[in-house]
């Protein structure tokens, strides 16, 4: 069984998605909806082989590294930083 967007909880920018999910105060990207899997109830998910599509993505236009991704991703975008 293959996950659509919106079955892998990554609905967030898209007409009728739930509220931002948040965890310790922060919002977490890219997830409309975060739920525990259950071995009775998901038994039969997988991963898929399908083309993979990222426009639950489209919305975003920055996300946060880390220090070490800081090198590989300078090569090919702009590395801004903000104070709180």
């Amino acid at each position: 069984m293959s996950l659509t967007s919106d079955e892998a909880g990554s609905n967030s920018g898209q007409p009728g998605a739930a509220e931002p999910v948040t965890a310790g105060g922060h919002t977490l990207l890219f997830y409309g909806q975060v739920e525990s899997l259950d071995p009775a109830l998901h038994a039969d998910l997988a991963l898929s082989d399908a083309v993979k599509s990222y426009a639950f993505a489209r919305p975003t236009n920055s996300v946060p590294l880390n220090a070490l991704e800081f090198m590989s991703s300078a090569r090919h975008y702009p590395i801004l930083s903000f104070p709180k």
